[in-house]
Formats: C-alpha cells, structure tokens, sequence
C-alpha cells in the first residue's frame, strides 16, 4: 500500500487516490480553464494507470520507487505525477519531497507551475499549514 494510500483510509467512504486526485487537485486545460485532474478513468490517459500500478509494484517490493519518464507531453504524465507527489506531500505528515528536471528551464517552470496550481486550489479544510512558500519550494510546518 502507497503512503498516500494509508493516509488516505481516514477520510473513508472508499476514498481511493484516483477520487483524492479528481476531488482536491485542479489542473488546466488547454483553453486554460480550471477542471478537475481526470485520473485513470479517462480511457485515452491509460499510461498514468500503468505507471501508477508500476509504482505500486516497486513499493511491494520494498524498493524505493525510481521510474525514470522520457519527455512525453499529451499523455498527462507529468501533470499525474506532480498530483500524486503533491497529494502524498500534503496528506502524509513529515514527508518531505524534491522534483528534478533535466537541465531544461522549462521543464521545470513547467513542473512548478503544476505545483503551484494545485497548492493554489486544494480545499482549505484539508491544507495543511504552510511554514515558507517562494518561487522554488513549498514548506509545510510541522509536524503536519
């Protein structure tokens, strides 16, 4: 089971990462409308259901997950793993997390301002306390 997982089975009603994603995380189109992060269930996103079910492979294994991602726009890749990463960020307390781009400026612009969009419209109720926010880095007080 995911850290997200377990930190996931308190809110019950069967909340699963793919409902956490599409309840609490926003991302834009390509008209530049907010909408809800579609995850799985979206039958032409079907490499996020299979690098999610690798991730959950390597973690049964007890191995650290390590998936390297070759430069691949339309499928949403990107946009999956930073709600996945944001998610478990902000559900699962004292965990820290670092995102890396290779040596391409926008790429990592790119990431950020996924970050920043999630954090910008996740629910309040379930924020957790922000220490230190600036143009890199997002620092949750703690414990949290």
């Amino acid at each position: 089971m995911l850290l997200i997982e377990q930190a996931l089975s308190q809110y019950g009603d069967g909340v699963t990462v793919a409902r956490a994603m599409e309840r609490w995380l926003q991302i834009r189109d390509e008209n530049g409308q907010q909408i809800p992060l579609q995850f799985v269930q979206n039958p032409d996103r079907w490499e996020q259901e299979a690098l999610y079910k690798e991730i959950r492979r390597q973690q049964h294994l007890g191995r650290p997950v390590r998936i390297m991602v070759l430069k691949y726009r339309k499928p949403g890749i990107t946009t999956f793993v930073m709600g996945l990463f944001y998610l478990t960020c902000q559900m699962v307390p004292g965990l820290a997390g670092y995102s890396f781009a290779h040596r391409d400026q926008g790429g990592v612009d790119l990431i950020w301002r996924i970050m920043l969009n999630y954090h910008a419209n996740f629910p309040g109720e379930l924020a957790k306390p922000v220490k230190a926010e600036n143009n890199n880095e997002i620092e949750w007080d703690h414990p949290h």
